[in-house]
C-alpha cells in the first residue's frame, strides 16, 4: 500500500508528489516540478527501491527539459543499480561508488529517509555514513560523506515523530529536520516543507 507525501521549496516555486510504500523496505515514485530564479524549469521523476532492511537497490530518474519545437519532449535518463555496496551507472561499474549503501537525490527529502531508517539510531547517537550523491539536473552521481544525529527529545513524545541533524561532511552544509513516525521529512529549514502526509488525508 503506498503512502503519499507533497512538498514545496521553501524558495522559489515548486511542487512534489511522492508514492512511497514501507514494506518490504521503500519503494517510491516521486514527480518534482521546480522554476529556479532564471526561471529554469525543472521536472524530473525519480523511482527508487531499497531492500528490507532499506539498502538502496535501484534508482531511476528521468529528467523532461522544456524547449522548442521538437525538442519540447526531449528527455534524459539515468539507472543506479547497487549489489552488496558495488554499484552500476547505466550499466557501468562505478567503483566511486562501492560501499554506499544509500542514494541522496538532490531535488527531494524523500532520500533523507533511506539513511534515518537504515541506521535506527537512538536519542543521541550518530553515523557517519556515504552516499551515492545524484543530482538529477546534470544527472551527475558522486559519492558524499553525510553524518545523521538522532536528537533527544526535548520532552514528553506526541508521537509526532523526531528531529535529526543533518551534516555534509563534503561541504560543511547543516540542518536540524523534523520527521514523522516514518522517518519521512516533514519540515527542512531553508529547503522543504511537507504540505500533505498520509495524517492529513
Amino acid at each position: 500500500m503506498y503512502a503519499h507525501y507533497c512538498w514545496e521549496p521553501v524558495d522559489g516555486v515548486g511542487f512534489e508528489d511522492c508514492a512511497v510504500s514501507f514494506s518490504p523496505g521503500i519503494q517510491a515514485d516521486g514527480l518534482v516540478v521546480a522554476v529556479g530564479g532564471d526561471d529554469d524549469a525543472t521536472r524530473v521523476r525519480y523511482r527508487l527501491r531499497t531492500d528490507s532492511e532499506f539498502r538502496t537497490e535501484t534508482v531511476r530518474v528521468d529528467r523532461f527539459d522544456a524547449g522548442e519545437g521538437d525538442d519540447a519532449a526531449a528527455s534524459d535518463s539515468l539507472s543506479l543499480v547497487a549489489e552488496g555496496g558495488s554499484w552500476t551507472v547505466d550499466g557501468e561499474p562505478a567503483p566511486a561508488l562501492d560501499d554506499c549503501l544509500d542514494v541522496d537525490v538532490a531535488v527531494t527529502p524523500l532520500t533523507n529517509t533511506l539513511p534515518i531508517r537504515r541506521l535506527g539510531l537512538a536519542p543521541g547517537e550518530s553515523a557517519a555514513i556515504a552516499v551515492a550523491y545524484l543530482d538529477p539536473r546534470t544527472l551527475d552521481v558522486s559519492r558524499a560523506e553525510q553524518r545523521y544525529t538522532r536528537l533527544p527529545s526535548a520532552g514528553e513524545s506526541d508521537g509526532d515523530g523526531d528531529r535529526y541533524r543533518y551534516e555534509s561532511l563534503t561541504s560543511g552544509f547543516t540542518a536540524t529536520v523534523a520527521v514523522d513516525a516514518a522517518g519521512v521529512v516533514r519540515d527542512y529549514p531553508g529547503a522543504f516543507r511537507c504540505v500533505r502526509s498520509p495524517s492529513e488525508t
